[in-house]
C-alpha cells in the first residue's frame, strides 16, 4: 500500500473535491507499493509579476530515488485531429490539447523541484495521460508514446503502468524526502486540520459526561465509588468535575493522579490548586511540609524502594498532613495498598467521599492489588475519545472488549516496519513529514516511546532531520517541576504520557519479541488510545507484532 497524501479522503469529499479523481486516488493508495507515495492536486508556478504562469498536476507519483511521475486524468470523451489530443471545455478556441498541457506542467513542476534541491535537478521525470472514459482511435498522439496513455481499453493496467513507466528506483532517502517536501508544500488540497481537532475535542467533552451524570446524581453513605472505564471514557473529566464541585460547597477536596504528565495538567487546570497533582509531587511537598528530607537521587536510583519508604514516613507524621473533606483518585490502577492507605489517613473523617477512577488495561506496573470492598463500583465499557478509523485498527489488533462510541471518521493508522535503528529513524522523519503534509502542527503530534526514560532510539540525538526534540531530561527545578530540552517536537515514553493525549500520535520501537504477551498488550493500549485523530505506527520486522498491526491496518 503506497503513501498517499492527502490521506484523508473523506475529508476531501467533504470540501468538494472531484470524486473520479478520489477514486483514483484511493485505487492507486491500495495497489502501489508501500515505496511509492501518491500526491493529488499538485500546483506549481514559474516566473513572477505579469509573466507569471499557474498550472495543476492531477497526481504526482514519487519512488524510493526521488523520481516522479506525472499523470493527468481527463475524463469524458477527448478529441482526436491531426495527431493532437484534446478535451473540449466549450472555449470560442477549441480543445485543449491535453499533452501540451501535460508537457507545460512537467516543466513548471521541475522548476519547483530543482528550487527544492538547491539548484540539482531531479533524478527523473516521466509522463503519464489516464483517460478511462476515452478508448484512443488512432495513433499515440505527438509528445507521448503509447506506453504513457491509459485509455479506456487499459484501464485496469493503471497501477501496473505506473510502476512500469517509474520503476521502484534505486534507494537515496536524502534526495526523495527532499522531493516529498517539495511536493507537499505545492499541494493544493492540503486540509487544514484545525475544524477537525477542534470538532474532536469537542465531540469528546459532549458524549464523554456520562459519568459526570452518574457521579452527580449518586446518594450514598459512605459515598465511596470506584469507576472502572476504558480510555477515553470520561474519567478524567469525571474527575474535574466532582472537584470544582467541592470546591463550589466550601470544602477542601484533593485530586491525585499517578502520571506526571497528567498531574501537571491537572493542576494548570484547577488553577495551579497546590492540593492537585500527582502522588509523587504531593508526597514530596508533604515531606517538605513535615520537616524531612527528599532524597532526589535515589528517588531515579531506586524508586519503589524509596517511594515505599516515605509513604511510611509520611504515616508517622499523619497528624501533620492536610486534612481533606473529599479525595479523588485518577489513574487507581497504578496505585498501591500503601498508597491509599496514606491517602486515607489524610481524608477529615471515615465518611468522607471518595472517587476512585480506573482502567485495568492500562495497568502498567502490577500494582492493581486494590480489593475496594467498601467501595460501590460501577463499570462502562464506552470510550469516546479515540476515532472510529484507530478503534476499529484498535478491535482488530488487541480484540478489547470496549463500545467505541466517537462518530468521527479520524485518519487510517498507517504500519511501517523497519529492520534497523537507522531505518527506524528514517521511517520517523517520514511519518512526522507526511503529518506534518496533512496539516499537523509540530505541538499536535508526539512521538511516544514503548520503552523507559532515555532508551528509546532518539535517545542519544537533539534532532530528527530538520526538527529539534523536546524531551524530559530526567531532572527537575528546585521546586520539582520537570526539566525538558528545547525543542518543537516532543518525545515521550508510554510510562509518562498515560492519561495524556495528542491529535497525532508516532509510536516507535514496537520490538516485542511476545513473551510477555498481556504486558505487551496493555503498553500496546495504552499507546494507540492516546490519539485523538491520527497515529503512525513502527514496527521491529522481528517483532512478534508485526504481522498482526499490519493484517489490523490492512
Amino acid at each position: 500500500m503506497a503513501h498517499v497524501h492527502p490521506s484523508n479522503i473523506d475529508t476531501l469529499r467533504l470540501a468538494g473535491a472531484p470524486e473520479r479523481e478520489l477514486r483514483t486516488l484511493e485505487w492507486l493508495g491500495d495497489s502501489l507499493p508501500q515505496s511509492y507515495t501518491v500526491y493529488h492536486g499538485v500546483h506549481w508556478s514559474a516566473g513572477s509579476g505579469r509573466g507569471a504562469v499557474f498550472g495543476e498536476v492531477d497526481f504526482v507519483v514519487v519512488n524510493a530515488a526521488g523520481e516522479v511521475l506525472l499523470i493527468e486524468q481527463k475524463n469524458g470523451a477527448l478529441a482526436e485531429s491531426d495527431g493532437l489530443l484534446g478535451k473540449d471545455y466549450g472555449h470560442e478556441r477549441g480543445p485543449k490539447d491535453v499533452v501540451r498541457q501535460l508537457h507545460r506542467s512537467r516543466e513548471g513542476l521541475l522548476g519547483a523541484l530543482e528550487r527544492g534541491l538547491g539548484g540539482r535537478k531531479p533524478p527523473g521525470m516521466s509522463l503519464l495521460l489516464y483517460c478511462p472514459a476515452h478508448r484512443l482511435q488512432g495513433d499515440a498522439p505527438a509528445g507521448l508514446s503509447r506506453e504513457q496513455i491509459v485509455d479506456a481499453s487499459r484501464v485496469q493496467e493503471l497501477p501496473a503502468s505506473v510502476e512500469a513507466q517509474l520503476g521502484p528506483g534505486q534507494d537515496a532517502p536524502d534526495t526523495a524526502r527532499t522531493v516529498r517536501r517539495v511536493l507537499a508544500q505545492e499541494l493544493d488540497l492540503a486540509p487544514d486540520l484545525g475544524d477537525e481537532v477542534t470538532l474532536q475535542e469537542q465531540t469528546f467533552q459532549r458524549l464523554a459526561g456520562g459519568i459526570t451524570e452518574l457521579v452527580q446524581g449518586l446518594e450514598m453513605s459512605p459515598w465511596r465509588l470506584r469507576v472502572i472505564g476504558a480510555a477515553g471514557s470520561g474519567k478524567t473529566i469525571a474527575a474535574i468535575e466532582f472537584f470544582e464541585a467541592a470546591q463550589a460547597r466550601g470544602e477542601r477536596p484533593a485530586l491525585v493522579c499517578f502520571n506526571r504528565v497528567l498531574g501537571d495538567r491537572l493542576r494548570a487546570r484547577l488553577e495551579g490548586n497546590a492540593d492537585v497533582g500527582n502522588f509523587h509531587r504531593l508526597c514530596h511537598a508533604w515531606l517538605e511540609a513535615v520537616g524531612e528530607s527528599f532524597d532526589a537521587q535515589r528517588a531515579r536510583r531506586e524508586p519503589q524502594e524509596y517511594w515505599s519508604e516515605v509513604a511510611d514516613r509520611l504515616i508517622e507524621h499523619s497528624e501533620r498532613l492536610p486534612c481533606f473533606d473529599r479525595l479523588i483518585v485518577d489513574e487507581g490502577q497504578d496505585f498501591s495498598e500503601e498508597w491509599w492507605e496514606l491517602l486515607r489517613i489524610c481524608l477529615v473523617d471515615d465518611d468522607a467521599p471518595v472517587l476512585w477512577l480506573e482502567d485495568p488495561q492500562q495497568d502498567l506496573y502490577g500494582r492493581n492489588d486494590q480489593q475496594q470492598s467498601a467501595f460501590v463500583t460501577y463499570r462502562t465499557g464506552k470510550a469516546f475519545r479515540t476515532p472510529r478509523r484507530i478503534a476499529q485498527f484498535v478491535r482488530r489488533l488487541l480484540e478489547v472488549d470496549i463500545d467505541w462510541r466517537n462518530p468521527l471518521d479520524g485518519h487510517k493508522p498507517r504500519v511501517t516496519r523497519y529492520a534497523t535503528a537507522d531505518e527506524q529513524r528514517e521511517a520517523l522523519l517520514q511519518a512526522v513529514e507526511h503529518l506534518e503534509s496533512e496539516g499537523f502542527r509540530k505541538d499536535q503530534m508526539v512521538l511516544l516511546s514503548l520503552h523507559g526514560h532515555g532508551r528509546d532510539p532518539l535517545a542519544e540525538t537533539a534532532r530528527l532531520g530538520r526538527y529539534r526534540l523536546k524531551r524530559f531530561t530526567g531532572d527537575f527545578t528546585e521546586d520539582g517541576q520537570p526539566v525538558y530540552s528545547k525543542g518543537d517536537l516532543r518525545v515521550e515514553t508510554v510510562y509518562r504520557f498515560k492519561g495524556e493525549q495528542r491529535p497525532a500520535v508516532i509510536l516507535m520501537d514496537v520490538d516485542f519479541d511476545g513473551s510477555r504477551p498481556e504486558r505487551e498488550q496493555r503498553l500496546l493500549y495504552c499507546a494507540l488510545t492516546r490519539a485523538s485523530v491520527a497515529c503512525e505506527v513502527l514496527v521491529a520486522e522481528g517483532s512478534a507484532w508485526r504481522k498482526r498491526l499490519e493484517n489490523a491496518a490492512s
